[in-house]
């Protein structure tokens, strides 16, 4: 059962590359953290081993994006000698939900049933999928009312007047501009 959501996980991997290129980072993030949700929800649901192998290649589905999309985020909103700072946080996040989250899982499981610890991951899945909704932006959609030029550097980078060889985030607290929601978030300010 395990291994069933590593099978379109894995088999969506490189072709998830080229989807994010085509439609973008917000759209393609939205449809994947829905299918997780989505996904959540069904293996709770699950009263046995049909559904809960679907809900397991569904939730590999939705997934397969979270790394290239993360990616291709920071690569958008950061310029290059920020990228691996932002990458690490990246990556650490990921690394302290599981810290984070197994113990979590183990106290539902152990004091409610599998069923509630579906049903926690699910409900996660939704608020997450709502604020990436409501709060992300491109880079260029988000800084656009805030830069008089926005221009790409010729490592794909953003510059203009918050991305002067200082960095955005500097830049933006050169400006004295303060970042709302998702953007806070994804710049770290």
């Amino acid at each position: 059962v395990s291994s069933a959501f590593l099978w379109t996980y894995a088999m969506l991997q490189m072709p998830i590359g080229s989807i994010i290129d085509r439609i973008g980072v917000p759209w393609v993030n939205r449809v994947g953290t829905f299918l997780w949700a989505v996904a959540s929800f069904l293996s709770a649901a699950a009263g046995g081993l049909g559904l809960l192998i679907v809900a397991r290649l569904l939730l590999g589905v939705g997934e397969a994006p979270t790394v290239p999309a993360g990616w291709k985020a920071i690569g958008q909103w950061f310029p290059k000698h920020e990228r691996g700072t932002a990458t690490a946080i990246f990556d650490g996040c990921a690394k302290i939900s599981n810290v984070v989250g197994i113990p979590v899982m183990a106290f539902l499981v152990s004091t409610f049933s599998w069923h509630a610890a579906f049903l926690f991951t699910g409900a996660l899945s939704l608020l997450f999928f709502v604020a990436w909704w409501l709060l992300y932006r491109s880079p260029t959609v988000a800084v656009a009312g805030a830069c008089n030029a926005v221009r790409r550097t010729a490592d794909g980078a953003l510059e203009g007047d918050l991305f002067d060889g200082e960095g955005f985030v500097r830049g933006v607290r050169r400006k004295g501009l303060r970042l709302q929601g998702a953007q806070a978030l994804v710049v770290g300010t």
